[in-house]
């Protein structure tokens, strides 16, 4: 009954809104409504939302950003995008404001879509304030899908594994496009792979590193950091390659904690022409790289088995020498080759196997030089991705509590729930989870004034991809409560979006 009820509300505000909806998804393959391209022109600016069921709390002040991709079919003379990781990007911005909640959304601005995006198009909405035209010789704009951070004057950064990022405005509007830093810019310039994810300390201060693969600098890692307030890159040091393959190795995420950056060397190269050809070399084991944030040396290196990984969870160090590091692993790099778009429509039981392998594991790592890494912990028997924290009070400090997309069965071939673990093992875990619903990466917001580390809430996007004769795929923001996983709001959204990857929060008082 409160499904029905909850479709009924959904459809009856989407009409309202006058929503012009992708087309419909194969009901024999529900995952397929999260890779359905999106019009060229479905962008939107300040739309008002309201919720359909619960009521979004009055204390939330601030802009929640989601990014991802959302169209992967280009123009009839451009091959189509194959893989989830390459869709054209789309930023999301939800902002609460005095008890209100108003949605933009417009697609990345990067040279590819301007490239791909029909003629009779151009022009079209890309913000009220500006439309975004390149100018002839205009500089390469990456598309940057994956993730969000923010540096200098409140200035929000898209990024995306590449060294260049794009700086949105307010309203989803695009300011500078590809971003550039102040000061003297380091080399390679707005041009070399780097992680997706960078890391920002709890004072504000962001490191990111950029993989070399040659010229002046050689090949190995060259490390910097962006001062709070700052948009200036200072170098942390450049560090050697891979000892066993002399070049980088590909690493989307990597740690930090109060003293050290830390650096899992995964045995998995670069790819030259595609994720399929990013080789696997187990033999060589993972190298995991500690460096003092304080003199940029690398200070120890340790060796372990070979481990995949995509998402790193937090990192602190301990009173007897050692750091412990949360992570989320995979056996081998099968993964990045299932979530190519045809494994995932076509043979998903392929993509179920890949996903289903992951988990939330613990690494000890001892600040001794020449050590081993014993075999690590698990935190959790269960597959889990997209793992968060309550990163603006305990990123690089002990924790009790994280956040991930997990599987409500075996057989489901994406995340469907979402999910707490406590990962001290002193409470049972949490879930919410709803029918043919897959759940976007939840973030946490803290309360105001909050005492507990749990104190908040969860947002995630979520895409419904139930399919009646009166209903279409739909996605809504959900809300609960952190603590104990109450549904305390789901906010409708005018069309379904495809399935996406990272956001962040910024309060207001930011």
């Amino acid at each position: 009954v409160v499904m029905v009820l909850r479709a009924v509300l959904l459809v009856a505000t989407l009409a309202v809104a006058g929503a012009m909806l992708p087309a419909r998804a194969s009901p024999t393959a529900p995952v397929a409504a999260g890779f359905v391209d999106l019009p060229w022109h479905a962008n939107y600016s300040y739309m008002p939302l309201r919720a359909a069921l619960g009521a979004v709390p009055a204390w939330l002040e601030g802009t929640l950003y989601r990014i991802g991709p959302v169209r992967y079919t280009l123009e009839p003379a451009m091959p189509n995008i194959k893989h989830w990781f390459n869709g054209l990007g789309y930023l999301h911005e939800f902002k609460f404001d005095d008890g209100e909640l108003k949605y933009s959304a417009s697609y990345v601005p990067c040279t590819q879509y301007e490239a791909a995006m029909p003629k009779s198009k151009v022009g079209e909405r890309i913000s009220t304030e500006q439309d975004w035209v390149p100018a002839s010789g205009a500089p390469y704009v990456p598309n940057t899908g994956v993730t969000i951070r923010m540096v200098g004057d409140h200035q929000v950064l898209v990024n995306t594994g590449y060294s260049g990022s794009n700086e949105a405005g307010p309203g989803a509007t695009w300011l500078e496009t590809p971003f550039q830093y102040t000061g003297t810019p380091l080399q390679p310039d707005q041009g070399a792979p780097a992680p997706s994810h960078s890391q920002t300390d709890p004072d504000g201060r962001v490191f990111m590193f950029n993989a070399l693969f040659g010229g002046a600098s050689g090949a190995g890692y060259q490390l910097y950091t962006v001062a709070p307030g700052s948009t200036e890159q200072q170098q942390l040091n450049i560090l050697g390659p891979n000892p066993a393959l002399g070049v980088p190795t590909y690493q989307h995420a990597f740690s930090i904690t109060s003293n050290y950056v830390v650096l899992i060397e995964q045995p998995c190269t670069y790819g030259q022409h595609g994720w399929d050809t990013f080789k696997w070399i187990p033999e060589i084991g993972t190298h995991w790289r500690i460096v003092s944030r304080k003199t940029g040396q690398e200070v120890y290196t340790l060796h372990s088995a070979a481990v995949f990984f995509m998402h790193t969870v937090n990192a602190y160090e301990t009173d007897t020498g050692e750091i412990v590091l949360d992570v989320v692993t995979y056996p081998d790099n099968s993964l990045l080759d299932a979530l190519y778009i045809k494994t995932i429509l076509e043979t998903p039981n392929v993509t179920a196997s890949a996903i289903g392998a992951a988990r939330l594991q613990r690494f000890v790592l001892p600040l001794k030089a020449n050590a081993s890494v014993a075999p690590p912990t698990d935190l959790s028997p269960l597959p889990m991705e997209m793992p968060t924290i309550n990163y603006a009070q305990y990123n690089t400090k002990q924790y009790q509590f994280m956040y991930a997309n997990g599987r409500s069965s075996p057989d489901v071939e994406y995340f469907d729930n979402v999910m707490k673990v406590d990962v001290t093992g002193a409470t049972p875990s949490l879930f919410w989870h709803a029918v043919d619903c897959y759940c976007g990466e939840p973030i946490f917001v803290p309360a105001p004034s909050a005492s507990a580390e749990d104190d908040g809430v969860i947002m995630s996007l979520v895409l419904n991809t139930t399919l009646t004769e009166s209903a279409q795929p739909y996605s809504f923001l959900l809300i609960l409560n952190a603590t104990n996983f109450d549904q305390l709001a789901n906010v409708p959204l005018p069309y379904s979006v495809p399935l996406g990857f990272h956001g962040r929060f910024y309060p207001t008082s930011s």
